[in-house]
């Protein structure tokens, strides 16, 4: 099983992490994610280069600008700028 450091930098984030794992779909990719810790902005900055951290949740602000400054980060994506608190799941999700 493969193991992957992934804080969190925006606690709206956590509770999408948090069904991701209850449903099985990290175990079901042979992966052990530990996701249950916030890091701050300049943290980020400096775990993700160094390897220290696989990916970070809710970092998308300031990498934008960090970009500009030739930062090298790959981005994966953002789904919105706008978090409206809900989730909703099927029953036979996990």
């Amino acid at each position: 099983m493969d193991k992957i450091s992934f804080p969190y930098r925006a606690h709206s984030h956590l509770m999408l992490m948090h069904v991701i794992n209850e449903c099985g779909a990290w175990a079901r990719q042979d992966l052990e994610v530990d996701y249950q810790r916030v890091i701050s902005r300049e943290d980020a900055h400096h775990l993700v280069p160094s390897a220290e951290v696989e990916f970070v949740s809710g970092n998308h602000v300031s990498t934008y600008a960090a970009q500009a400054r030739g930062d090298t980060w790959a981005y994966v994506g953002q789904t919105m700028s706008n978090n409206n608190i809900a989730l909703v799941t099927r029953p036979d999700i996990g």
